[in-house]
Formats: C-alpha cells, sequence, structure tokens
C-alpha cells in the first residue's frame, strides 16, 4: 500500500494507492452504487477505471482516461444505495497522475 505524500492536489494527501485491489460494477456499471472498498483509497475498477471511496469505503469518485463520475447522494432516502454517479467531466492532471500511479495510461 502507498500513501500519497506529493505530486498530487492537497485533496489527494492521505489517499492509499491499492492497485492490488478490484472492484467491477457490472457490465454498465449498475453496481458501483452498491461497492465498498478500503477507506480512503484509490483502487482499480474494469477496464482502465480506477475508484476512489472515501473514509467509509463507499465509492465516491469514477475516473477513467476519458471521463470523471462523481457520487450524487440521494440525501431524502438514507439507507438506500448511496446515490448515483454523475459525469463531470473529462479528468485533470492531478486525475491524470492518479490513472497514471495505477497503472492506467491513455
Amino acid at each position: 500500500m502507498a500513501l500519497v505524500t506529493d505530486g498530487l492536489s492537497a485533496e489527494t494527501k492521505g489517499m492509499a494507492f491499492r492497485p492490488d485491489i478490484k472492484l467491477s460494477g457490472g457490465r454498465s456499471g449498475g453496481k458501483v452504487p452498491t461497492l465498498e472498498g478500503p477507506p480512503n483509497s484509490y483502487i482499480r475498477g474494469g477496464g482502465s477505471r480506477v475508484f476512489e471511496t472515501d473514509e467509509s469505503g463507499r465509492i465516491v469518485r469514477d475516473i477513467s482516461p476519458e471521463r470523471v463520475k462523481v457520487r450524487e447522494i440521494n440525501r431524502k432516502s438514507p439507507g438506500e444505495a448511496f446515490g448515483k454517479m454523475k459525469k463531470i467531466g473529462p479528468p485533470s492532471e492531478s486525475d491524470i497522475e492518479i490513472l497514471r500511479r495505477m497503472g492506467v495510461s491513455k
């Protein structure tokens, strides 16, 4: 396990890189809202995807070389799936560095 200590933005410091763990969200990604991994980590997804988890191990970001998705939380239905993923645009330079460090090339 490697901790991020330099070279990335402030919000990624202290996150663990876990390329040894791979989660699959299903062919269409429908299972992603229910997946969990180690807390505060970057873990491999299917294909060229990297998932980011929060302090509870829930997936909050889905990063690929083409796009980034973030979790939209359904605050009206506590206890249900943690929320849907929403595309926010192309990966930032920091996201590209995360992909590189996880062994995903563009």
